[in-house]
């Protein structure tokens, strides 16, 4: 089963650091899309809160996932200070969500900010 990445802030290919080159490494770009999800600017980084009302749009890039998954996540979960078995003190959290390109919505996978409270 083909699964999706997408990223909004400091993994975007611009950022050009060690976890971008991971995301380079493992994956295929897709292309420029965009979540329906507020940023937050949170100083050295942003982060995004799912928006169900589908006011606010966060643009970021879409890739394919094309390496190990699970080796993968294993790395950007630690950078995101995300822990699947304690979501209350993981700062983001992994969490799948439709992204709309020009063309088409894809389900990926996107790390939502956890410390403003539940979505």
């Amino acid at each position: 089963m083909t699964s999706f990445l997408f990223v909004y802030g400091t993994l975007m290919q611009r950022e050009r650091n060690e976890f971008t080159r991971v995301i380079k490494k493992s994956t295929r770009y897709i292309g420029k899309g965009f979540v329906y999800a507020k940023k937050y600017d949170l100083g050295d980084f942003p982060g995004i809160k799912i928006d169900l009302s589908k006011k606010h749009k966060t643009q970021g890039e879409l890739y394919e996932i094309t390496a190990n998954q699970e080796e993968l996540f294993l790395i950007l979960d630690e950078y995101e200070g995300y822990n699947e078995n304690n979501i209350e003190t993981s700062l983001f959290i992994r969490k799948e969500i439709e992204v709309i390109t020009e063309h088409k919505t894809f389900v990926a996978w996107v790390y939502e900010y956890n410390q403003f409270g539940n979505s």
